[in-house]
């Protein structure tokens, strides 16, 4: 990057239906409304099982975006066996996997995934069956390589998201993106989001995936059913971010505590009915809504705008927005971190054989940077990742301590934030240390602890109960 500023110019629209392949018990079905191409993957017979495939693969190393409506069946309430919370069974899953438009797994708990060996779903199950580590009622959860058992080594046991009830007969909207650079996938089910972040490409043994969806019954059973609304209200567009250069950085860089503290996204064409998120890359969920964004917390950080039924993102450059905490001092206030070089070639991107990190006033900043100095730590003296941080006890009722490890001398700046991202404390360590705070002064509830080490960031998190 070479500019003043930067643009990312991917974009993501629904996904066009191509040919398809109907495998099992799926067959067609008449439009359900007007215009809509419609698929029935079971029906409502036990032991069956389905799979629709779209004919043409997606690339993993491009974003690619997906709708659908999702209709589980009617089969609902209590069941007489205890094991069991629901009459209806089992659910439908989107999946992507290499093996092709012949794929088809196992019946019942399966879910028509079951035992598709490199393969990544997105399960969502209408039956509690124990021997899967299932969570009471409907849930949402990632699967990988056909293993449909929660808490194995392929699978997680924290990736479990409750659900309402699906077995009512209503047409559920579905929807699900990829981002490609930042590795983050979005499901959204009825308007609520799920992410997982991951290489999924990794999971699958390649960027070549074939996409669709399954279904299966077993003893209980359902009538499963997707469809792809005609003529989605997609028109393509772009989004950009603009960040100015400042110091030694190419553009894409906030300095907390120096110059720009925001950055805007803006799309063309223009269209005032376009909405923005902006998300942290490694964490779920939104961090901001609205186009304009002040990060307050270092990290990476991207883009994703709605206009209809099109999205766009930044993300799918590999340079995104990099947000740096460079200030120092007493309370953090009013001083920053410069990268003062010496006895070298002074320039952007040059550090001397003697360069040393500086903390001094913002108002003496633009001198260090005509003659040079970057902004932030030098990358010879930067404060170095801790090899550990370990936070004790956890949950806790009151005070919380760190076990900070890092090599003697290095400088590491500690910082914890309440659940609204505020931060309640803040201080300096050198070397092994293990400061304690009282959080339980600040309420209770989920507490993030950063140690920022220059640009190296670790992240954990402590519970503050009654």
């Amino acid at each position: 990057m070479k500019k003043i500023y930067f643009s990312f110019l991917a974009f993501l629209c629904a996904f066009a239906l191509n040919a398809q392949t109907l495998v099992g018990d799926a067959t067609t079905l008449p439009s359900s409304t007007a215009g809509s191409t419609d698929y029935q993957l079971t029906p409502a017979l036990k032991t069956q099982k389905g799979a629709f495939w779209n004919n043409t693969q997606l690339n993993l190393a491009n974003n690619f975006s997906i709708s659908a409506e999702l209709n589980f069946g009617t089969q609902t309430g209590p069941s007489t066996d205890p094991d069991d919370h629901s009459t209806g069974a089992d659910g439908i899953a989107f999946v992507l996997q290499s093996v092709g438009t012949t794929a088809l797994g196992t019946v019942g708990e399966g879910m028509g995934y079951g035992g598709i060996t490199n393969s990544f779903a997105v399960e969502m199950d209408t039956w509690q069956n124990l021997n899967r580590n299932d969570i009471p009622g409907d849930h949402l959860a990632f699967m990988k390589n056909g293993d449909v058992t929660h808490g194995t080594a392929a699978n997680s046991n924290t990736d479990r998201y409750a659900l309402a009830d699906l077995e009512d007969g209503a047409w559920h909207p579905f929807s699900i993106s990829w981002n490609a650079g930042a590795k983050i996938l979005t499901v959204t089910l009825d308007a609520v989001a799920h992410t997982f972040t991951g290489d999924v490409a990794a999971v699958i043994g390649t960027n070549m995936v074939t996409w669709g969806f399954t279904s299966a019954t077993g003893s209980a059973l359902n009538r499963h059913r997707i469809r792809f609304l005609a003529t989605p209200n997609c028109v393509p567009f772009t989004v950009s971010v603009s960040v100015p250069a400042l110091g030694c950085s190419n553009g894409n860089t906030i300095y907390l505590g120096y110059g720009p503290q925001s950055v805007t996204a803006t799309s063309s064409p223009a269209d005032p009915t376009t909405t923005y998120k902006w998300y942290m890359v490694g964490e779920p969920g939104v961090v901001h809504t609205g186009a304009t964004f002040s990060p307050t917390m270092a990290g990476s950080y991207f883009v994703v705008a709605t206009r209809g039924d099109c999205t766009a993102s930044n993300a799918g450059n590999p340079v995104i927005i990099t947000v740096i905490d460079i200030r120092c001092g007493k309370d953090n206030q009013d001083k920053v971190n410069v990268c003062h070089k010496q006895n070298g070639t002074h320039g952007n991107g040059t550090i001397g054989d003697n360069a040393h990190t500086l903390c001094v006033s913002v108002d003496a900043v633009p001198a260090h940077l005509a003659h040079g100095d970057c902004l932030g730590a030098c990358p010879e003296t930067a404060m170095r990742a801790s090899n550990k941080l370990t936070v004790f006890p956890n949950p806790t009722t009151n005070s919380v301590k760190l076990n900070i490890e890092a090599a003697s001398g290095d400088r590491s700046e500690v910082l914890i934030r309440n659940a609204q991202g505020n931060v309640v404390e803040r201080k300096s360590v050198i070397g092994n240390a293990q400061p304690s705070f009282d959080l339980r002064k600040y309420g209770t509830g989920i507490f993030v602890i950063q140690i920022i080490n220059g640009s190296d960031i670790i992240t954990n998190k402590v519970l503050v109960k009654e």
